[in-house]
Order: C-alpha cells, then sequence, then structure tokens
C-alpha cells in the first residue's frame, strides 16, 4: 500500500499545483481592477499553452520516440540539456515577448503596461504550468493510489493484461504494471518535493514575465528578452545537470539525494533572487511612472 504519509504530501502538492495557482490569479485579478487585468493573466497562460505545451513539448515527444535521437542523447547529454534548457527560455521568451507587445501596442487591451499587468501575466504563465505539468500529473497519482489502496488496482490490471494479450501488446501491460510499484517505492519527501519546486518555479516566472514587461514598457525590448532567455536557460540547464550526474548518462558520480538537494538549494537560491527582482521592479516601475505623471503634468501647465 502508499503509505498516509506519501499520500499527504500528494494532497499538499496538488493544492500548490492546482489549487494555489487558480486562487492566486483569482485573488490577483478581482483585488487589481485595472482595464485588461484578466486578459493579461489568459494572455500569459496561452502563449505559455501554445508555444511550450502545443509545440516545443509535442515536438520534444516525438523525438524521442526515436531511437537514433535516443542514441544521440545517451552519447552526449550535457549538449542535451543546454538544448533543452535554451529552446525552453527560447519558446517561453517569445511567448512573455509576444504577450507584452500585443499589449503594449493595443490600447483597446490595457491603458498602460503596468506592474499589475505584467504580474498578473506571469501569474497565467507559471500557473498555468503548474495546473498542466504537476497538478494534472498528481489528480492521476492520487487516483492511482486509491485503486492501489483499495485493491482496486489488480482488477484493472487483470483488464489492461487480457487487452494487452489480445493486442499482442506486453509494454502496454508492463507500463501499468510499473505504476503500482513506483507509487510504493517513491519516499513520502519527493511526493512533497513536487509542490515545492512548483512554488519556486511559479514565483521565478513571475519575475521573468515582469522583466521582460518592464524593458518592453521603457522601449528596451531586446535587453529584457536576453535577461530572461539567459535566467531561464541557466535553471533548465543545470537542473537536469544535477539530475544527470546521478544517473549513467555522467557515470554516477554523486548519490540521487546529493542530486536533488543541489536541484532544491538552487531552486531556492533562484526563487529568492526572483523575489527581490519583483519587489525592486515594483519601486522602480512606479519611481519612472511618477516621474512620467510629473512631466505630463509640467507639459500641461506649460501648454496652458
Amino acid at each position: 500500500m502508499v503509505s498516509t504519509l506519501s499520500i499527504i504530501c500528494m494532497v499538499i502538492t496538488l493544492l500548490l499545483s492546482l489549487v494555489l495557482p487558480i486562487a492566486v490569479f483569482v485573488w490577483y485579478g478581482r483585488t487589481h481592477k485595472q482595464k485588461g487585468i484578466w486578459i493579461a493573466g489568459v494572455l500569459g497562460a496561452g502563449g505559455f499553452a501554445l508555444l511550450q505545451l502545443g509545440i516545443r513539448l509535442t515536438v520534444l515527444s516525438m523525438l524521442t520516440t526515436i531511437p537514433a535521437v535516443v542514441t544521440w542523447i545517451e552519447g552526449h547529454y550535457i549538449l542535451y540539456c543546454f538544448l533543452l534548457a535554451f529552446t525552453a527560455g527560447l519558446f517561453e521568451v517569445v511567448a512573455r515577448y509576444g504577450v507584452a507587445k500585443i499589449l503594449y501596442t493595443n490600447k483597446s487591451l490595457v491603458n498602460d503596461l503596468t506592474y499589475e499587468i505584467g504580474f498578473m501575466a506571469g501569474i497565467g504563465h507559471g500557473g498555468i504550468e503548474a495546473v498542466a505539468l504537476v497538478g494534472a500529473t498528481y489528480i492521476n497519482n492520487l487516483i492511482f493510489t486509491l485503486l492501489v489502496n483499495t485493491g482496486l488496482w489488480t482488477k484493472v490490471l487483470d483488464n489492461i493484461s487480457a487487452a494487452a494479450s489480445a493486442a499482442g501488446d506486453t509494454a502496454m501491460y508492463e507500463a501499468y504494471a510499473s505504476i503500482q510499484t513506483t507509487l510504493i517505492d517513491t519516499p513520502w519527501y519527493l511526493y512533497l518535493a513536487g509542490g515545492y519546486e512548483r512554488l519556486l518555479t511559479m514565483i521565478a516566472h513571475i519575475a521573468m514575465t515582469l522583466v521582460v514587461f518592464y524593458f518592453v514598457s521603457r522601449k528596451k525590448d531586446i535587453i529584457g528578452v536576453f535577461i530572461a532567455l539567459g535566467w531561464h536557460t541557466a535553471i533548465d540547464f543545470f537542473v537536469p545537470l544535477f539530475n544527470g550526474l546521478a544517473s549513467e548518462y555522467l557515470g554516477n558520480r554523486i548519490p540521487h539525494n546529493m542530486a536533488y538537494a543541489c536541484v532544491y538549494i538552487l531552486l531556492t537560491v533562484i526563487a529568492l533572487i526572483a523575489i527581490v527582482v519583483i519587489v525592486k521592479l515594483k519601486e522602480k516601475w512606479k519611481t519612472l511612472d511618477d516621474v512620467n505623471c510629473q512631466m505630463t503634468t509640467e507639459n500641461v501647465v506649460m501648454g496652458e
């Protein structure tokens, strides 16, 4: 049976990756009632869904079914990590930049590219990733866990076995049969780590989105794009690299627990940096907006 502690950790991760993003999205939209706030959130989510879920991950899933590609990955793991990281950063910065430009150039959607608009777009971007990649997975985990702990999983496997035998597809049965073992053998803290990782990642997504929006609002687009691209690439490169060091890809150089520790320490540090960026950008945004407002007022007075 799957332990009670593991189930509790699954529920916590589900709350952090599914309920929390939706709750924050609704709360922020309702408490910041300015023109276009909901549109910014929806576009932020839509940009990620289209470019990352709809295009990049679909292409990657197709490529990794090709034996020649799998062989190449095994022999070029570090380069593979970099390509994954760079393409993730590229596709997502294109999504961020596209949303920022759409909002910036369409005054019918928003009055101005404010801090709140950028923050909401970041919530949408990071939130939909959490829901789609982790929240949905943990719904399945909890359903499978319920089946395992109530003994119904055996009946499910019997039906799958019969279907697999009829179709001559033993791989399908083996894949489902391994689910029970994985659920039981996975340490409880790894279930909890999934939710913690999503929380940290959502904070980073908000910060990166704000960086892009800030520089677009100041007509220095390229600076924001390159900062967000470099930031995202660095995160997505080192995480699989640490995991690779604990696998046969890079010679099992460190224990799995050490790899997990390195990953979560890195993500925690990045999230703390992201919080500082979020706070500093809010201050900087307000200062520049106040200056622009003062200049506008002075121009009106001088014109009169």
